[in-house]
């Protein structure tokens, strides 16, 4: 199990979710932008410069089309837990 380990940090991470049973069965990816506060400020904008390329990448690993289906932006590691 990943954790993260500073609010220092600015991640991405991919997190499958399946939801209802049977022939309901239906399974949704979401992307979690974690956008550390703590992070050096110059450090932070370079990182999150990136996150059109890093959202692009992502569906290139699909289908084609959205390989995501919601993008989440968490800015502290206290919010990333498995009942958020």
């Amino acid at each position: 199990q990943a954790s993260i380990q500073s609010d220092a940090e600015v991640l991405w991470a991919l997190l499958r979710v399946s939801l209802g049973s049977g022939s309901f069965a239906r399974s949704k990816v979401v992307l979690i932008h974690f956008n550390g506060e703590d992070s050096p400020a110059v450090r932070r904008a370079c990182d999150n410069a990136l996150a059109n390329d890093v959202k692009q990448a992502l569906r290139r690993g699909g289908d084609g089309g959205d390989c995501f289906h919601a993008c989440i932006e968490l800015n502290r590691a206290a919010e990333v837990t498995e009942e958020r």
